[in-house]
This record gives structure tokens, sequence and C-alpha cells, in this order.
């Protein structure tokens, strides 16, 4: 697709504006893109991140709540600061406006094929196939939409969604 700041009709962009850059999905500070489908609650998401950015912050939206703006987001994170650098995979809820990191590992390569997989009470985030989290949560119960989060300038490719997967081992 050419460069655009639109991403287009089959996507709702929430809350602020990712575009298109070099035929990816781009983000704009921390921008999430839903598909404008029928809300689903088991689901198995899959997206290549890029590793060019830096810093990193890019991750999959499952069961995300239009009218209230809840969801899940399993993510990868690289980052720089004052005390230090590093890398962590996180599985976030975002719960009437609150985020909470459910479980956090690192560090990690933070790139590759993310895939972050909800069936039930389960949500579970790899990484080219490799587990990094797996939490158990009834929070978020209800169907709702699915997508990307991209923080700023970070890069997304190859999105798919497939509905009512098996359910899958913590060793798998």
């Amino acid at each position: 697709r050419p460069t655009s700041a639109f991403v287009g009709d089959d996507w709702l962009e929430v809350p602020s504006d990712p575009g298109i850059a070099g035929n990816r999905l781009t983000g704009s500070a921390q921008s999430i893109a839903v598909v404008n489908s029928l809300p689903v609650a088991d689901t198995l998401l899959n997206v290549d991140v890029s590793s060019a950015s830096f810093p990193l912050d890019a991750g999959l939206v499952a069961r995300y709540q239009i009218a209230t703006g809840d969801h899940y987001v399993g993510r990868l994170r690289r980052f720089s600061s004052q005390v230090g650098s590093g890398a962590a995979a996180e599985v976030l809820r975002v719960l009437g406006g609150v985020t909470t990191v459910l479980a956090p590992r690192g560090p990690n390569d933070a790139a590759g094929r993310l895939e972050f997989q909800i069936v039930g009470q389960q949500l579970t985030l790899r990484l080219d196939g490799e587990p990094l989290v797996l939490v158990t949560d009834a929070t978020l119960a209800e169907p709702g939409q699915v997508g990307v989060f991209a923080g700023q300038g970070n890069k997304l490719l190859e999105f798919t969604a497939s509905l009512n997967p098996e359910p899958l081992d913590a060793s798998q």
C-alpha cells in the first residue's frame, strides 16, 4: 500500500492516529487500530514486529471494547532510560483507563513474529514460536475487537487473526 495517514476502511483507529509508511503500519505516540468486524472472544493473533525501531513498543490487541476502551495487549518493549536499557515481553490489561501489567518477562529479542492467543481466561504471548508469557485473567470475558498496538515510529507487518483456536499447553 502507498504511504498514508489512513489505515483503511476495515480498521477503526483509536485513540490516536496510526498510519501506513513503506507498506507497514506505523505508530504515532501510542496507537491502537482494531479490525472493524464482529467482536470475538477467543482468538489467535499474529504480527511481524520490526527490530529497526528504538525504543520499541509494539504488540497485539484483543477483546477491545469500543464503548469503554477496555482491552488486553500482548506486547514487546525495548527501552532506554537514565538507569539503563532493556527489553521485555508483557501482557497488559487496560480497564477503566488504568493499565495493569499482568505478566512481564524479559529480556527478549524484541523483534520477530509475535503471537498473542486468548482462549477463555488463558492469555499466551509467544515470539517466533517460543513461549514468553502465560497468564490467567477473567476480567475481560466479553468478546471484543482485535487489532494492533504500535508506539511512535514502530512498524508492524502481516497482521493475521484466527477465531476459536485450540488452547495451548504452557510447554508448547
